[in-house]
């Protein structure tokens, strides 16, 4: 980048005054100037970042693509290339409607430059993601989504600090400035993913990321102490217990000896949490399951027995009498 070219650029713009800035409420336009002015002193002095503040200052009161294309310059000396091309292309689009003002002449040709030099700058990364629709974050920073001439990209570091905004498809085109950036990933079920990136000037690159999915999570209590839970089959200890499962279908058996089972099946996407409580109540054993019952019973049929018996038995049959020799048998009555 040409410094003094832009320094140059930079002094030009900084012509502009309070009464030369665009017209509006008195109050506005008066502090617009003043903040302006200040601006310019402080480039002067290379304080780019106070100069920086003080030009968005100014264009925040009054907007005026004077003031954008200052911010674009020192955003540009600053390496800012997003931020610079983003300022630059505005001032120019401003110019362009004459609804806030008209840049200088010489302005507009050096912006058009100034545009070329970062587009030259910028890396160029080709983003996959797998889950699609995962949400980015590059240094703390949402991702701007901008048409292009060929479909769209997303820029990094023109958003103001904040939460990731979900990407719309599971590959889309990232333009960033060369250096060392933090990457943010993050989906609703998913385990953050959080990466260092470094980029050269002008580079090209892939970058594929895979969200881990989360476990789903059961916590099960029972209101029997040393209750056994069995989860799909396998005992997985005594309530209370905290188990991870992959997300989906899950039988949970909960059983203590005396107590009626608790049974329940789940549903669990990925990351959520279930809280189950096992109402284990008494087992009330019917009569057949006692045991006095059973020694009873069999007294009682033992008896039914014996009195069949000595109903129903046949009268015993009397043994043939001996008459001896003489064949005389005396009948008793």
């Amino acid at each position: 980048m040409n410094i003094r070219a832009t320094l140059a650029c930079l002094a030009v713009a900084a012509q502009a005054t309070a009464s030369d800035a665009p017209r509006g409420d008195a109050e506005a336009q008066r502090k617009a100037g003043e903040a302006y002015v200040r601006g310019v002193k402080l480039k002067d002095a290379e304080h780019w970042g106070d100069a920086l503040a003080a030009f968005e200052l100014a264009d925040s009161l009054v907007h005026h693509p004077r003031s954008t294309y200052a911010i674009g310059a020192c955003e540009l000396l600053m390496a800012h290339h997003t931020r610079a091309r983003e300022a630059f292309a505005r001032a120019l689009e401003d110019h362009r409607t004459r609804k806030f003002g008209t840049l200088l002449p010489q302005d507009e040709r050096q912006a058009l430059i100034f545009v070329a030099q970062s587009e030259r700058a910028l890396a160029h990364v080709s983003l996959r993601l797998s889950p699609a629709f995962a949400a980015v974050m590059v240094d703390g920073r949402p991702l701007a989504k901008r048409k292009t001439t060929t479909g769209s990209e997303w820029i990094a570091n023109i958003e103001a600090p904040g939460v990731g905004k979900p990407l719309d498809d599971k590959e889309v085109s990232l333009v960033l400035d060369p250096g060392l950036h933090v990457f943010t990933f993050s989906r609703k079920g998913y385990r953050d993913v959080v990466r260092a990136e470094t980029f050269s000037t002008g580079q090209e690159a892939t970058r594929s990321y895979e969200l881990e999915r989360l476990p789903a999570v059961m916590h099960i209590s029972s209101d029997r102490l040393n209750a056994v839970v069995t989860v799909d089959g396998l005992d997985v200890g005594t309530a209370p217990v905290s188990i991870e499962r992959p997300a989906g279908h899950h039988r949970v058996l909960v059983r203590s000896r005396g107590h009626v089972p608790y049974q329940v099946s789940v549903t669990l996407g990925p990351g959520e949490q279930s809280n189950l409580r096992a109402a284990l109540p008494e087992e009330k054993p019917n009569t057949l399951t006692r045991w006095w019952f059973w020694v009873t019973a069999g007294a009682v049929v033992a008896g039914v027995t014996a009195a069949t018996y000595a109903v129903t038995r046949p009268a015993p049959s009397q043994a043939p009498i001996n008459c001896g020799n003489t064949g005389w048998c005396a009948s008793l009555p």
